[in-house]
């Protein structure tokens, strides 16, 4: 490398560095460590109501009643479920869907439907396809 162009390159050198120094601190020297002290925002409005080790309330889960009902409404006024008498239990453990349908389209709806509310539940299928078993009836 040349001397003129090493020259011009240490001299870019210092200057970049004199400039981004008396930037940060215009009139300033370093803080110990030549680190920048953290800045914060000027808050006029006082503290904060809540502190800030304190966290949100948690969101609390639906009831397995309260899922019951979604299932069982959505069930009851979905397209494609008409002319189906579908009933649903759910406790804490688990989901059950009972019923009859006239096709698989059907089933796979309706599970999908109770799959969108059950969350962590087991499923329990006992939907049948075809018409509804007659009750044994005495002659």
């Amino acid at each position: 490398m040349n001397c003129k162009r090493m020259a011009r390159l240490l001299l870019t050198f210092l200057l970049y560095c004199g400039i981004s120094a008396g930037a940060q601190y215009p009139g300033q020297s370093l803080p110990p460590g030549g680190t920048t002290p953290p800045t914060f925002p000027d808050d006029s409005r006082g503290p904060s109501s809540i502190p800030p080790d304190t966290r949100a309330p948690t969101a609390q889960s639906p009831s397995s009643e309260e899922i019951r009902d979604q299932i069982q409404q959505k069930l009851d006024t979905q397209r494609g479920l008409e002319n189906t008498e579908l009933n649903v239990a759910v406790d804490s453990a688990q989901v059950t869907v009972n019923g009859v349908i006239q096709r698989e389209a059907q089933r796979d709806l309706v599970l999908r439907i109770v799959n969108s509310y059950a969350g962590e539940r087991e499923i329990v299928d006992r939907l049948q396809i075809g018409n509804a078993p007659v009750a044994d009836q005495e002659p």
